[in-house]
This record gives C-alpha cells, structure tokens and sequence, in this order.
C-alpha cells in the first residue's frame, strides 16, 4: 500500500466533532457538531466519507469519495454537499503536502473561476483535522471550513 492508500486507510472509522464555517474571511465563523463516516469502497482503495453538520441554522449533508483515477494514477476527491456546492459536484486533483492529503480544484462565481482547496491533515492522537480554503481569483487563500474530528469508533 503506498503513503496515500495508508492515509486514507487511518481515516476508516466514525468520527464526531465541531466544525467552524467563515461566510465572509473578516467575519467570525459559525460553529457547530459534526458527525462523519469513512468507509471503505470497492476493492479497498476508495473511500467514501459522508458526514452530516450544521451551518448556523442550516443543516449540510455531504459525501465524498476519494480514490486514484485509473486514467492517470491521480488521487481524487469528488464532493457535493447541500451548503457549499448545492447541486454541483466539485472535482479536486491531490496536491502534494507531505503527511497531509491536500486536494485543490475549481468552481465557477459568475464570470470567475475560484479555486477550493481540502486538506485532511495527518491523524495525531486520534484526532483528525479537516480544512478547506477558498482561493480567490487572484491566488489569496482564505479559510472557510474547519473541521475538528475526534476518537473514531
């Protein structure tokens, strides 16, 4: 199994949490529980995450499913979820980050084209920290989700 494959791996379990969402950088962000699954797929080299949360008053499901592009040998994360993509599923590319899966893709605002990256950093004491950033058009990252998972069982 390579670094990836282990690292998806060690995500494998249920997972409780909070999670912090920003709807504007300046702002102070929302917090709220969140509750997520991974789960093997297939032959074992895909994952699928689902977890379910609140964003202020607004419930957000999503999914996830990250798994290597045969085409290629990519690792890929596809995403929607109820409050951020609504109906669009967002397809991120593995970024290289040493002992964190980092994910980066696009979507459209209008006329522009923003980037969002994820970012699963490694698991330290059972502990799991997921963050995801908006890159405005011209290349400024700004925080949007944190999320902060604990004790899978």
């Amino acid at each position: 199994m390579d670094e990836t494959g282990a690292l998806l791996q060690g995500l494998i379990g249920r997972w409780r949490g909070t999670v912090s969402t920003w709807l504007r950088p300046e702002a102070a962000p929302l917090t709220g529980a969140i509750s997520g699954s991974f789960n093997r797929l297939l032959d074992g080299d895909s994952v699928l995450y689902e977890y379910t949360s609140k964003v202020g008053e607004h419930r957000s499901d999503g999914i996830a499913i990250i798994g290597k592009d045969l085409s290629d040998g990519l690792v890929r994360l596809t995403w929607v979820d109820t409050f951020h993509t609504s109906s669009d599923v967002m397809v991120l590319t593995q970024d290289a980050k040493g002992d964190e899966l980092s994910f980066i893709g696009s979507y459209t605002a209008g006329e522009e084209t923003w980037g969002w990256r994820v970012v699963f950093g490694p698991l330290r004491n059972d502990e799991l920290l997921i963050e995801h950033f908006n890159i405005l058009p011209g290349g400024q990252e700004a925080k949007a989700v944190e999320i902060k998972y604990h004790s899978p069982s």
